[in-house]
């Protein structure tokens, strides 16, 4: 693109000086070809350096700032997330375990409660004992009374026998009178 400027600047200026002749023409764009060849090839052009100005500098500091920040900011917020999953693992292990002692123990609670419904069941009670020894007492005392009830009637039977039979003597008569009044008093 150079080399086209370059071209037609000295082509127009040769065509403002109105000359025509097509030789002088020629020569001017052959030298114009070199000199740029020549100028491109032993220079380069180097890229123009911008300096830093200061909105420039500010900009990019606070944007190197912010990036910085932030990363720090994510790492930290990282750092207590770690923190705190670790704390609510061990949380959750703690009432994980609290919760096996838990039903453990409400096992054994309910081993031992069918255990009591057995031995309650098998054993009599306090009230039931009383009640129990009160029948029993009474029972007693009807077998006594049916005791001596026979007792009686046998000693009548007997005392009918002896009185009905001569041979019998006095004193087992008098034993058998003294027997008889005893029994009813």
């Amino acid at each position: 693109m150079l080399r086209m400027q370059r071209m037609s600047s000295a082509i127009g200026g040769l065509l403002s000086k109105r000359q025509f002749s097509g030789g002088r023409i020629l020569r001017a764009v052959e030298k114009a070809t070199e000199s740029g060849a020549q100028k491109s090839v032993l220079s380069s052009p180097s890229p123009a350096k911008r300096k830093v100005g200061g909105f420039r500098g500010g900009v990019f500091g606070f944007l190197l700032g912010s990036t910085l920040a932030s990363a720090y900011g994510y790492f930290y917020l990282l750092d207590v997330y770690e923190r705190s999953n670790a704390m609510v693992l061990s949380s959750i292990s703690e009432l994980e375990a609290l919760s096996v002692n838990i039903r453990l123990q409400l096992e054994t609670i309910s081993v031992l409660e069918a255990r009591l419904e057995k031995f309650e069941s098998n054993y009599a009670k306090s009230k039931d004992l009383e009640q129990l020894s009160a029948s029993t007492r009474s029972q007693i005392d009807n077998v006594n009374r049916s005791f001596l009830d026979l007792k009686a009637r046998i000693l009548k039977n007997h005392l009918e026998a002896v009185e009905s039979s001569p041979k019998e003597s006095t004193t087992t008569k008098n034993i058998a009178a003294a027997i008889s009044s005893k029994l009813e008093n």
